[in-house]
């Protein structure tokens, strides 16, 4: 005779692990949103918003200078990339789209400038802070990082 003990696992039982893993994910994304935690993409985030010389800022391009999109062509990145972003739905894709025609840090710097100037966000803060309506707003910690990955390698100008 073996000594197996069979258990019965009921309704409750799934009930109630699915509901700790979910009240696990939903404080976790609460700790995240306001600041208890942070992420490797939000610490990547705040460093190149804080730092004075960042190509993230408007002011790089008038600094270092280079060759820059036309206005038009920044407007319609900055409303691709402004329209990808939704509370139900982020287009990865339509932002990449949008970082593979920039070509140096001095275009990312004038997008800065055109996308604040339209919508009165900061690029990179919006990208993974989206306009701050829910705590699902914005790219998550991959995809910024695919982002900033992509646009440090980026030429000055």
């Amino acid at each position: 005779m073996s000594n197996q003990v069979k258990t019965k696992v009921g309704i409750t039982d799934v009930l109630v692990i699915t509901s700790g893993v979910v009240g696990a994910i939903v404080v976790y994304k609460i700790a995240k949103l306001t600041g208890l935690i942070k992420g490797e993409g939000e610490t990547k985030v705040t460093a190149r918003t804080t730092e004075p010389g960042s190509y993230w800022k408007p002011q790089y391009y008038k600094r270092v200078g280079g060759t820059i999109f036309t206005r038009a062509a920044a407007e319609q990145y900055a409303k691709k990339i402004y329209d990808a972003l939704s509370w139900y739905n982020d287009d990865i894709n339509t932002i990449l789209g949008v970082f593979s025609q920039v070509k140096t840090k001095s275009q990312v710097s004038f997008l800065s400038d055109i996308f604040f100037q339209k919508y009165g966000y900061d690029l990179l803060n919006y990208l993974y802070f989206g306009a701050g309506r829910l705590w699902i707003d914005g790219l998550n910690d991959e995809n910024i990082n695919r982002v900033i990955s992509y646009t440090d390698k980026l030429p000055a100008k």
